[in-house]
């Protein structure tokens, strides 16, 4: 029993031995550029999981095996550094990377500028934010991103928010900002809300690919106007569209998305009282308050208990309400998005072409946006100190709408105002000649539908050439020229003929 635990020990202490020859202990300090120690950095043996942190005065201490070589030192804000072992003292400084990055932000006319020197406001969106959510139209992603920039929706996803930064800027002109791709101005016209007749246009920002810009920067007030005279009176937004990278391997991303939309909220109705004549104030002098009346376009008639009356197609059956009238003219819209891009490079040039299909239906039928967006973006080193590059965008975007406002042929509007015993959704709305069937001097909701549209098809070409010649090291020649072409193709339609009960002031715009 005594060799026994001799023998123990004996190998115990040889084992103990042989494995402090095997290790070794590295100790040292982590000091930043002032000499001060950082506190938290992570001190790794290379290639291994074999790590400590340092103290709160930045010092630590590691035991790594004998053939360890090298410490990888790394810390959030701060640059990784490696260093050989040596002796077992290893004292690092690390550089805040913040000393060697700062954030570059393009002004004007392709203009880069550090944004640390700039003494006005630069906010800046990236592409990915601009995305995060699929809009139609790039204005519609502004919502809550910039303080000081206020969208306000013009009616319907793919009818575009107007843009206001600061406020109001024109008792009579437009406060609309300027909208500049890459450096060249372009037009961002339409998207007028339509108050007594006619449709609701998108604005032009809607022909831009979301999927084609890196960055979006905003200038507001006297910045803008010193950049871009009194076209940038109401402020600028200025898009940097995404390029390819020189020495990069050829890649293709796509991206596709699909979105529903729904209707999130409806008013409130009464369905107690059916369709009848007059109102509260004038139950004294008219005699028809509280009576049914079948081609009045209010809901004072009697009290809904089922009784029996004779409807305007003349057919009789109990008086009901009807609630789901407003609810049933809505259905289901969707947004369909893909994008497909192909991007690469070599040592002098570098290119990137992209493709944009996109259709969206709104939530009332006959409304709904067809887009085709083909962009080219170019760069080429002609020589050493020639360098050539160009922008194009094509794209052709087609859509039908209905009418809007505060008018007869406003689909939504008029079914605001059925009466609530009126059948809405299963009443025909077509006469046995094919004329609209109606009570009433207004539109069945319906039949506006079907025939009161408003379609627009629009071809557009924008783009640059830029040339940019390096004399030396610190002086360069820059020439941008492009330009904007539309081709708009604007119609309604209105297949009116003959109407029954009453006049109307529908038209096509």
């Amino acid at each position: 029993m005594r060799k026994f635990i001799f023998l123990f020990f004996f190998a115990f202490s040889v084992i103990t031995q042989l494995s402090a020859q095997d290790s070794r202990t590295v100790t040292g300090k982590i000091t930043d550029s002032k000499g001060a120690g950082i506190a938290g950095v992570s001190v790794l043996l290379k290639g291994t999981t074999v790590g400590v942190l340092t103290d709160a005065d930045g010092n630590y201490k590691i035991t790594v095996p004998s053939t360890g070589k090298v410490l990888v030192f790394s810390s959030l804000n701060y640059d990784s550094k490696e260093a050989s072992i040596g002796n077992g003292n290893v004292s690092v400084s690390l550089v805040s990377k913040d000393d060697n990055l700062s954030e570059v932000v393009v002004t004007s006319f392709g203009i880069k500028r550090d944004k640390k020197t700039l003494g006005y406001s630069t906010p800046v969106i990236s592409g990915e934010d601009l995305t995060a959510v699929r809009n139609t139209n790039i204005t519609n992603a502004f919502v809550g991103k910039v303080a000081g920039v206020r969208t306000q929706g013009a009616g319907g996803s793919f009818a575009g928010s107007a843009i206001l930064i600061r406020g109001y800027t024109s008792m009579t002109g437009s406060s609309a900002p300027l909208f500049v791709v890459d450096g060249v101005p372009i037009d961002n016209g339409g998207g007028g809300t339509s108050l007594q007749n006619g449709t609701t246009s998108s604005n032009r920002a809607v022909d831009i690919n979301p999927d084609d810009i890196q960055e979006l920067t905003v200038l507001k007030g006297a910045a803008a106007t010193s950049l871009y005279g009194s076209r940038g009176a109401a402020g600028v937004i200025l898009i940097t569209t995404k390029k390819g990278k020189k020495k990069a391997k050829n890649a293709i991303d796509f991206n596709s998305s699909y979105q529903f939309v729904n209707v999130n909220k409806l008013p409130e109705f009464q369905n107690e009282y059916g369709q009848g004549n007059g109102n509260n104030s004038s139950i004294a002098a008219n005699s028809a308050v509280g009576l049914y009346n079948n081609t009045s376009a209010s809901s004072w008639g009697p009290k809904i208990l089922g009784q029996t009356v004779t409807n305007f197609f003349g057919k009789q059956e109990p008086l009901a309400a009807y609630p789901n009238n407003l609810a049933d003219l809505f259905k289901t819209g969707y947004n369909r998005q893909n994008t497909v891009s192909f991007s690469g490079g070599t040592d002098k040039t570098s290119y990137r072409v992209s493709y944009n299909n996109t259709k969206e239906t709104y939530v009332l039928n006959a409304n709904e946006m067809s887009k085709n967006v083909l962009s080219l973006n170019l760069s080429s080193d002609v020589t050493n100190k020639l360098t050539v590059t160009s922008f194009l965008s094509v794209s052709n975007n087609a859509s039908i709408r209905t009418q809007q406002g505060n008018q007869l042929a406003n689909p939504v509007f008029r079914a605001l105002f059925i009466p609530r015993s009126f059948d809405l959704t299963r009443s025909p709305y077509y006469d046995a000649n094919g004329n609209q069937w109606f009570y009433g001097g207004e539109d069945n909701p319906y039949w506006s539908i079907e025939n009161v549209r408003y379609k627009d098809d629009v071809s557009r070409f924008f783009g640059n050439l830029g040339l940019n010649y390096k004399f030396n090291s610190w002086l360069n020649a820059d020439l941008k020229v492009g330009g904007d072409i539309q081709t708009f193709s604007f119609h309604g339609y209105d297949e009116i003929g003959s109407r029954g009960g009453g006049n109307t002031s529908a038209n096509g715009t």
